[in-house]
């Protein structure tokens, strides 16, 4: 054997791409188990093809030498990428990379490669397993739920038999506090499932049974706790519906039990909870202003970020016509604290409110500016600085804005777009030819 090796090696040497010399090196390579001297095979010849799609072959059997046998996982890495420049919707090497992130825990990366798998996937069960793939990712790893609900409402467009799709979308709108949105997700498996009203009345008697301490959801508490009384066989929903009444009943009773328990919370989240329930039932009774902003104040106080702390002030402050102090108060909050994430959320509401409540657009964009300042990639500051500048025709600040929201973007059809929309700009607004051409370039390199 190691006699033919060699001859044919000497055939190879003279010329590279004799295919029957090639052909009988890798049968014996593969025969042996010479796995390293099979992959310097398909790498020697790949130095020599011309042609894309014989490229893209040997590139192929390569990465699966170093991913499979060779274990080589940097080799292959690049291997797959490298098919990926010569075929960007190749499954072999989405497959591996996405393999190879998934093992080192490059959640990023592998989100990046997922989305690229589901774009190419023509069997909706397939695309649906993706998709929910993706959106436990960035449930979990990545923290972003609102990926996550996007991810599994394009699951259950793609496989509707996927009811369990609809119950992590409800479970997300819960966590959001979309109560609405959850109970309408809720009736969507009702409708689906009718075999299923065991399990869908125990998730109805699950969102009931939690809205029960939430002042504001009355009316939906009660909605579901009937839909659960329906459904279910026990009477844990009915016992759910009589509590309910004696809240309501008095609510002085529950306003005192929610005080002690604020008191003696065991940590901030609990109490800033708690808190708010209390404002929420002093609106909702019409008492005094000041009980409503005094426990409002507690809640800024332990956590000026909380979302639903922030959605009931627009709601207080919005029903009485006091837009313009929920501006300065969240104004005040996002001067007062000194961590930049909480800064940055809460600017983007007084931008918001701003905007939409006072419609001070400029005061709006200034609040936008103070946005990018702390955070340079955000989108929200970005698109609003940027529709506005155009408008303006600040051409120049245009492009600057343009190329902040590339740089965050990952590379794709969306980032190409964009970065051709900024050439344009350049070119007939700015009268730059040779600046738009760089441009031009740096999509053509991509």
């Amino acid at each position: 054997m190691e006699e033919q090796i060699r001859g044919y090696q000497r055939i190879l040497k003279d010329n590279p791409l004799d295919n029957p010399a090639f052909t009988a090196l890798e049968e014996i390579y593969k025969g042996a188990d010479m796995w390293q001297e099979l992959a310097e095979l398909y790498l020697n010849r790949l130095r020599h093809v011309a042609d894309a799609a014989q490229k893209i072959e040997l590139l192929e059997k390569c990465s699966a030498v170093f991913h499979h046998r060779l274990k080589d996982t940097a080799k292959s890495e690049s291997l797959f990428e490298q098919i990926l420049k010569l075929d960007p919707e190749n499954r072999n090497a989405l497959d591996g990379l996405a393999e190879i992130y998934q093992k080192k825990g490059n959640w990023r990366k592998l989100v990046e490669s997922l989305e690229r798998l589901v774009l190419v996937s023509a069997d909706k069960s397939e695309r649906a397993e993706l998709l929910d793939r993706l959106a436990r990712l960035y449930q979990e790893k990545l923290n972003r739920p609102e990926r996550a609900l996007v991810s599994w409402q394009q699951a259950i467009s793609a496989d509707p038999t996927r009811l369990e799709l609809l119950e992590r979308i409800a479970t997300i709108y819960v966590q959001r506090g979309a109560f609405g949105k959850a109970f309408q997700v809720l009736e969507q498996m009702q409708q689906r499932d009718s075999a299923g009203a065991e399990r869908v009345g125990q998730r109805f008697l699950e969102l009931g049974t939690m809205l029960l301490d939430e002042p504001m959801f009355e009316d939906l508490c009660k909605k579901s706790l009937e839909k659960a009384a329906e459904l279910l066989s026990n009477g844990a929903a009915r016992d759910a519906l009589e509590q309910l009444e004696k809240n309501r009943a008095d609510r002085e009773s529950q306003l005192k039990r929610l005080r002690v328990a604020a008191v003696q919370a065991p940590d901030k989240k609990t109490a800033v909870s708690l808190y708010r329930r209390i404002a929420e039932i002093h609106f909702l009774a019409g008492d005094n202003q000041k009980n409503v902003e005094d426990n409002l104040a507690k809640c800024l106080l332990l956590n000026p970020a909380d979302d639903r702390v922030l959605q009931f002030m627009e709601k207080y402050y919005l029903s009485k016509r006091r837009a313009k102090e929920l501006v300065d108060r969240l104004n005040q909050e996002a001067e007062r604290i000194a961590d930049r994430q909480t800064k940055v959320a809460l600017l983007e509401r007084v931008a918001m409110y701003t905007l939409v409540h006072l419609q001070d657009k400029r005061a709006a964009m200034e609040c936008y500016r103070r946005i990018l300042e702390l955070d340079p990639a955000n989108g929200a500051a970005l698109a609003s600085l940027t529709e506005a500048y155009q408008e303006e025709g600040k051409w120049a600040e245009v492009v600057n804005l343009m190329k902040a929201q590339a740089e965050k973007m990952q590379d794709g059809p969306e980032k190409t777009e964009l970065l051709l929309q900024v050439a344009s700009i350049i070119s007939e607004k700015l009268r730059d030819p040779q600046a738009a051409h760089f441009v031009y370039e740096e999509v053509l390199r991509r």
